[in-house]
C-alpha cells in the first residue's frame, strides 16, 4: 500500500452567506464539487487509491477548531472529526504524512497529535473503546485522533 501523499488538488472558496460555522467550498479543476465545515485549508493528502484527507481550521485564533474530512473519489464525505478546546487556541504549525494511514500534526508550541485513517469503519463498541482509551474518532470510526 502506498503512503499518504500531500496534494494540491483542492482550493477553498468561503461561502459568505453562512453566519454560523462558515462552510468551505472545495474546488477541483475549477469546478465546485463539495462543501465541508471550516474556512482555512491547512493541509490535504491523497490516501489509498482515490481517497482524500483534508485538514481545515475555522480561522478563529482565540477558539480554534481542527476539522478533519475524509472524502471518497466522488468527493462525498466518508467521515468527519472536529477537535477543539473551549477558549484555547490550536494554531497549526506543521502537518506531515506519517506512514501509510496517518498524519502527524504539530500545534502551538510543539504539541503533537496523530490522526489515523482506519481501513474499515468501527462499530459502536469499537468507537466506545477508542473513546475510553482517551482518543477521539470520527462519526463513522474511519478517523482516529490521539495525542502523540
Amino acid at each position: 500500500m502506498d503512503a499518504m501523499k500531500q496534494t494540491d488538488r483542492f482550493q477553498v472558496k468561503t461561502d459568505r452567506a453562512s453566519t454560523d460555522r462558515t462552510p468551505v467550498a472545495l474546488l477541483t479543476d475549477g469546478t465546485l464539487t463539495s462543501t465541508v465545515p471550516g474556512t482555512i485549508l491547512e493541509a490535504q493528502f491523497s490516501v489509498f487509491p482515490d481517497l482524500y484527507l483534508l485538514v481545515l481550521t475555522d480561522g478563529s485564533p482565540f477558539e480554534e477548531t481542527l476539522r478533519f474530512h475524509l472524502l471518497d473519489a466522488n468527493l462525498q464525505s466518508l467521515d468527519t472529526l472536529a477537535v477543539d478546546a473551549p477558549y484555547q487556541s490550536l494554531v497549526v504549525k506543521d502537518v506531515q504524512a506519517d506512514g501509510e494511514r496517518s498524519i502527524r500534526l504539530t500545534v502551538n508550541d510543539g504539541i503533537t497529535f496523530r490522526l489515523a485513517v482506519n481501513g474499515s469503519r468501527l462499530n459502536f463498541m469499537q468507537r466506545l473503546a477508542v473513546r475510553m482509551a482517551g482518543k477521539r474518532c470520527g462519526k463513522n470510526g474511519l478517523l482516529v485522533f490521539r495525542s502523540s
